[in-house]
């Protein structure tokens, strides 16, 4: 085996064990180094010189370690004997001085080259493209990795999909870098990953974050290389980052923060630099990202030029660049207007466009577990299918383009998909050829909504429902069961309900993300390592103003000190909980928040949920585990919105009223009971991922 190989495998080995990221987080030496101009404290140790030589350069010696099983042993012998608290490994082409200045600075656990010319993406990516020659690493973190890794062979076996978390103890060392050659050899790298077999959720995380790592490393000074380079280097570096992006798996390419950059910085705000002769390479480029690219992102003016370039063939739209010009509050309400009633009237007059399709939202900016689906589902069945998505709106978005040309899209597309309440369609009337799925974001029918919820506090009033719910021709839901609460909800006939099931569960049923997700979790949260976890996942009380005065009645010190040694407490609020959750410190290693990940990620690492009246219950049934339900304030919430069914009688698990029932429920395992089966049962028609497949079936069966 090559050196080169040699230094990977271990460095792959230190990176990806599973334990070692709590060894990092362990690791707390920060007054080691102190001395380390005079290398008091550095063994600097090789493998590239013959057996038992030694070099002695300007008083700095390298010592000589073999290549053999036992090589983490004697490095750690090799200090104990030369008392020292850090090893380096070097090669004879290492700036050492610079090395050392670097660690003197910083006192880091890891220094490494960044030196993204050479070396395997199985190393770390915060020092990407890299050797374990030319990294440090202290004694002890050394001590516990080798007890960690015992006698495992030196293998590539699992993939580093946790591993920024060493950003904060690693140190780079400036070398320049060559963009062309190293997006080469990341090309061959990513295909190289493509073959390996392993769970694709975590060979396409890691696909993921190596990629979008390099290109932000790569694209961040490539205005400055475009300047000084010709129009062949130009041409070479467009046409290999294209081939790049053309074999990214869909998934990683819609998650790719690196490609905003790369539209706005570069494409549009650094254009300028792209010589005249490079434009054919890059309009194979911009033509790449216009028929890749998530739907959603094409409401931004970078983005939307990127799709002009692609639909006429040419790359001038990003010569002639115009900002939007934001709206004053007084223009967007005259824009708005207009848009509405004659935009939108005018569009409804012209025949429909039978292929135009959009995804809409005022809750998400991105495409999420529910639309995702919907739009892989269409891309795949129906090509031919123009789908927009138009998201949350963003501050850039005030635009009087941004409204006259949403409106005008609605008033000709075919399809609607939605997925809850959506204010641009209360005053309007959709054409009587549009499709408006509601695609509903909740499962079941638990506390009560729509117009079922007239009368009760949290409601407001009969117009308000007939018209927020007036265009929808299809709405989906999870059983036939629950149809005749659906149709008084939304005021519509039973027989355009349909039972498909909701797209956004997929992750429920897929095993291998399950496996995935959870695994990730414990590598990104070392305190959920050997701990259960509960997961408290309240709904939301009162109107926005009141759910801003939310507070945790929960006593998590009490849970602490009764259960803290075999449990761990996620916190997940509701979205529309605006507040913040604020961990006290002396919660920090027994409390998370997660707050901000999506609920059925958060539900999969979850052994025990406590909810009180959220639908919630539903999803987490999927999987079968005991739920608590911590109604500490049923009678009030029974006034403000109730219940379609005797809450008592109803939920899956049983009720408490204070932290101490909670606690004394958990420590006896007393919480699961018969209900959780069958209620899963009579909950969900199909016990399966595909949902998005048949509603797209149904939808666009013509």
């Amino acid at each position: 085996m090559s050196y080169n190989c040699f230094f990977i495998s271990l460095c792959g080995l230190f990176v990806y064990n599973k334990k070692v990221i709590n060894l990092l987080y362990e690791q707390k030496e920060p007054d080691i180094l102190n001395d380390s101009q005079s290398l008091q404290s550095i063994c600097f140790v090789t493998t590239e010189v013959a057996s038992g030589e030694k070099k002695q350069p300007d008083n700095l010696t390298i010592h000589y370690v073999a290549e053999t099983a036992d090589f983490l042993t004697d490095c750690l012998a090799l200090l104990e004997k030369e008392n020292k608290q850090y090893i380096s490994f070097i090669s004879e082409q290492m700036k050492v001085e610079d090395l050392l200045g670097k660690i003197a600075t910083y006192s880091p656990d890891i220094v490494c080259l960044n030196k993204l010319s050479n070396g395997s993406l199985y190393t770390n990516p915060e020092c990407l493209n890299n050797e374990l020659s030319g990294s440090t690493f202290s004694k002890n973190l050394l001590k516990r990795v080798a007890q960690e890794m015992k006698q495992e062979a030196f293998e590539l076996i699992r993939f580093n999909y946790y591993s920024y978390h060493l950003a904060g103890t690693i140190v780079h060392l400036d070398v320049p870098k060559n963009h062309s050659q190293t997006i080469l050899e990341l090309i061959n790298t990513v295909s190289n990953l493509l073959e390996v077999k392993d769970n694709h959720y975590r060979k396409e995380w890691t696909i993921l974050f190596y990629v979008n790592k390099f290109l932000m490393l790569s694209l961040e000074s490539l205005p400055e290389v475009f300047q000084d380079a010709d129009e062949s280097y130009q041409i070479n570096y467009l046409e290999q980052l294209t081939t790049l992006l053309k074999k990214l798996p869909d998934d990683v390419f819609f998650e790719m923060d690196a490609l905003d950059y790369l539209v706005k910085n570069i494409l549009n705000d650094a254009f300028e630099v792209i010589s005249y002769e490079a434009y054919p390479t890059c309009l194979t480029l911009v033509e790449v990202l216009s028929n890749r690219a998530a739907p959603n992102k094409f409401t931004s003016p970078e983005w939307e030029r990127i799709q002009k370039c692609a639909s006429k063939g040419s790359i001038r739209p990003l010569a002639s660049q115009k900002t939007p010009t934001i709206l004053t509050p007084i223009k967007k309400k005259f824009v708005s207007y207009f848009s509405r009633k004659v935009v939108f009237t005018i569009a409804k007059w012209l025949p429909v466009a039978k292929n135009n399709v959009m995804l809409v939202s005022n809750k998400i900016s991105n495409l999420d577990a529910t639309f995702m689906p919907i739009y892989q589902t269409i891309k795949e069945q129906h090509p031919e299918k123009n789908v927009r998505a138009y998201m949350k709106m963003k501050p850039e978005d005030n635009h009087a383009m941004y409204y006259l040309t949403y409106f005008w899209n609605l008033g000709r597309a075919k399809y609607v998909f939605l997925d809850d309440y959506y204010y641009q369609l209360y005053s309007i009337r959709m054409r009587k050829e549009a499709e408006v799925i509601q695609l509903w974001h909740a499962a079941g029918a638990f506390k009560r909504f729509g117009h079922s919820s007239l009368g009760f506090k949290d409601s407001i009033s009969l117009d308000f429902e007939t018209r927020a719910h007036q265009n929808y021709t299809t709405s989906i839901i999870s059983a036939s069961d629950l149809k005749p609460i659906y149709a008084e909800a939304f005021h519509m006939d039973e027989t355009k309900i349909e039972a498909f099931g909701l797209p956004r569960l997929w992750k429920l049923f897929d095993q291998d993300y399950k496996e995935f997700r959870k695994d990730y979790f414990q590598k990104m949260y070392p305190l959920l390592k050997g701990k259960k976890v509960i997961t408290y996942a309240p709904t939301f009380r009162g109107n926005s103003e009141e759910r801003k005065e939310f507070h945790l009645e929960l006593d998590l010190r009490k849970m602490k000190a009764e259960l803290g040694n075999e449990y761990l407490v996620v916190i997940k609020l509701h979205p529309l909980v605006s507040i913040e959750t604020q961990i006290p410190e002396d919660l920090a290693d027994f409390v998370l928040d997660f707050s901000g990940i999506e609920m059925n990620d958060v539900l999969i690492t979850t052994d025990i949920l406590i909810t009180d009246y959220s639908s919630v219950i539903y999803d987490f049934s999927i999987l079968n585990r005991p739920i608590l339900f911590y109604a500490y304030d049923l009678d009030a919430y029974a006034l403000e919105r109730n219940f379609y069914q005797d809450y008592l009688e109803f939920v899956p698990g049983p009720v408490v009223a204070t932290t101490d029932e909670a606690i004394q429920l958990i420590k006896s395992n007393r919480i699961v009971t018969d209900k959780l089966l069958d209620f899963a049962e009579k909950a969900f028609e199909y016990h399966d991922g595909n949902a998005a497949k048949r509603i797209i079936k149904h939808v666009m069966e013509d």
